[in-house]
């Protein structure tokens, strides 16, 4: 049996698996894709500003991502950062959750600074992170981030939850926020 985190482990210990059964196996991360780069290259090819801070989620564009909460928050940053932009793709997304975020963006006055990707492939993943300054997730409940580690592998700086599984490979103010 393979679990990616400590708690999975433990849950499956509780459901009756045998612990010497278990194997803790954390997935990798491709390093010729997900690597640091040229930040500003990365922008230039993604036709993305080169002269403002960049702040990319990655997550599904569905309620359960918190993604509201990431747009409730714009406008303390843009108060201390005027030129910050949030780039959100949308992955899966729910089209009333997308709308709803749309009359979000507006009633918060922040048109200038969200810019929607679309539903980028995979293949680009490498690009966003090299040219993103912050990856965002406030999921309320997760495993272990393929997208946090591919983010760390290109240099990018991680604000997440703070879940319990995150604290196995991840310190605050120190790897991640």
């Amino acid at each position: 049996i393979t679990a990616k985190t400590n708690m999975i482990r433990n849950r499956l210990i509780e459901l009756g698996a045998s612990a010497d059964r278990i194997e803790r196996i954390i997935w990798g991360v491709d390093t010729h894709a997900f690597s640091p780069g040229d930040q500003q290259a990365a922008r230039q090819a993604l036709g993305l500003p080169t002269d403002r801070p960049l702040i990319v989620s990655l997550r599904n564009l569905s309620p359960e991502q918190n993604i509201d909460l990431v747009i409730e928050a714009m406008p303390r940053i843009v108060e201390s950062h005027p030129r910050a932009m949030l780039l959100l793709t949308e992955h899966n997304a729910k089209p009333a959750y997308r709308r709803q975020l749309v009359e979000q963006i507006e009633a918060l006055g922040l048109g200038d600074h969200v810019r929607w990707l679309g539903t980028t492939g995979r293949d680009h993943m490498p690009m966003l992170l090299r040219a993103a300054d912050v990856s965002v997730s406030l999921k309320p409940t997760d495993g272990m981030p393929q997208s946090m580690l591919e983010a760390m592998a290109c240099g990018c700086v991680n604000v997440m939850a703070d879940l319990p599984m995150y604290h196995e490979l991840v310190a605050h103010q120190r790897s991640a926020y």
